[in-house]
């Protein structure tokens, strides 16, 4: 059986984007998520609901069409729109840690994906969420893994995907 060039390059795409490096994440931001990584300082968001309102309005200036279905909702998974009002996007997890809050998401369409917001955000200062960086992942079930993946280096921000 021949593969096609658009799958192997497609294969070439996630095999590589796999195994990149996080090349524009602010390095004093990577470290203070590193040096975080007392559980009694996580606050685990598993719920949009929950998500800061100036975290969803910092999404929202970023992608104009940015809405979240909760977990294991019913979202726009395949690019064929069976309900126009369902959002693109699916929470996959949030975390607030000290000075960051992190959220992990899917996104639907032709090619499904997920991706990784960080955030520049602390509670007692609610309306100063800064976005400081975003990146394609692979999907990662907690922010443990996401937590590993970014000390390990294989998160990829080498490319300017639509989020």
């Amino acid at each position: 059986m021949k593969l096609s060039f658009q799958i192997i390059a497609l294969l070439c795409l996630f095999i590589g984007s796999a195994k990149a490096q996080v090349t524009k994440l602010p390095t004093e931001v990577k470290k203070g998520i590193l040096d975080t990584h007392d559980p009694s300082l996580m606050k685990l968001v598993n719920k949009v609901s929950d998500i800061p309102v100036s975290i969803l309005q910092v999404c929202k200036k970023e992608y104009s069409d940015f809405m979240l279905a909760n977990p294991q909702e019913q979202y726009q998974a395949t690019c064929t729109v069976t309900n126009p009002n369902l959002p693109r996007r699916r929470l996959c997890w949030a975390v607030s840690i000290p000075g960051y809050f992190i959220l992990h998401y899917e996104l639907g369409g032709i090619s499904h994906s997920t991706h990784v917001f960080i955030f520049s955000y602390t509670p007692s200062k609610p309306n100063e969420a800064t976005l400081v960086w975003k990146g394609v992942s692979i999907p990662f079930p907690s922010y443990c893994e996401f937590y590993e993946a970014l000390a390990g280096k294989s998160l990829d921000d080498t490319l300017d995907y639509r989020h």
